[in-house]
């Protein structure tokens, strides 16, 4: 998102009146007042929900209700000043959940079920809103960008950044292939079309409804065989490759349920 708003900013420069300094402040307002106000928000969220969980004045029930407020409060500030609800939300995330390690780890299960509801209705949402129009405005050049964001232009920076790692060219393939897609292209091509000035606008919303489909489609249906034929391999390894080296598991909420408490 801060990139993202960077390149707007430096695209609205070009069409629009306004000198370059206004564009530069406008940036260091989105980005900074966003991760202020994200720091703030979670770590005080964090900090109050760890003494009243002490305490005993919140049940299980409240506590699962805290980390969406906070992500909404986060974003409606960070509105208010000029800042960016994005990273505000994102920032409060992180600085919640570094506040608020002490408390019991299933704080997050109605957030995690709820980002599944919304991701569901995203995609509802650009199917019956998005994808229709944006497919009577396809050309060969956009299905061509299509085919390219999904391979060379995710694929290569992927491959780039495993040099070093010792992994298989079929795992790091394997890694480019089924990277993010879907979600983050919507919510990134909807953050554009906010900017109702921006040349190209609805360009950029085809390109993204094609990439997003074609990826739908081609991960949908690769996602079974490629996984099987890929563990075949990975279990046809010896002890000695670099994909069979034991490595930390990253934390997760659903690995925290195991820790000792």
């Amino acid at each position: 998102v801060p990139f993202l708003t960077l390149f707007v900013a430096a695209a609205l420069v070009e069409e629009d009146l306004e000198p370059p300094s206004f564009w530069i402040q406008f940036v260091g307002e989105q980005i900074g007042f966003g991760v202020i106000v994200g720091v703030l928000v979670g770590a005080l969220g964090g900090y109050a929900l760890v003494r009243a969980a002490r305490a005993g004045w919140v049940n299980t029930i409240f506590r699962q209700l805290i980390p969406v407020a906070l992500a909404v409060i986060a974003w409606a500030v960070a509105g208010e000043i000029d800042g960016n609800g994005f990273i505000a939300a994102f920032v409060a995330g992180l600085s919640f959940g570094r506040m608020a390690r002490a408390t019991e780890s299933d704080v997050l299960d109605f957030s995690e079920d709820e980002a599944q509801l919304l991701n569901l209705a995203t995609f509802f949402i650009f199917g019956a809103l998005l994808a229709g129009p944006a497919l009577g405005e396809l050309t060969w050049q956009v299905c061509l960008y299509a085919v390219l964001s999904l391979t060379v232009v995710r694929m290569v920076p992927v491959a780039v950044s495993m040099i070093g790692t010792g992994l298989r060219p079929s795992s790091v393939a394997f890694l480019g292939w089924f990277g993010p897609r879907g979600i983050a292209s919507i919510v990134l091509v909807l953050i554009v079309l906010e900017e109702e000035d921006l040349a190209g606008a609805e360009t950029l919303l085809t390109i993204t409804a094609a990439t997003v489909l074609l990826s739908i489609l081609a991960h949908g249906i690769s996602a079974g065989p490629l996984s099987r034929l890929y563990g075949k391999s990975v279990a046809a390894m010896d002890e000695s490759e670099e994909e069979m080296r034991e490595v930390h598991e990253v934390p997760t909420r659903a690995t925290m349920h195991d820790e000792p408490r």
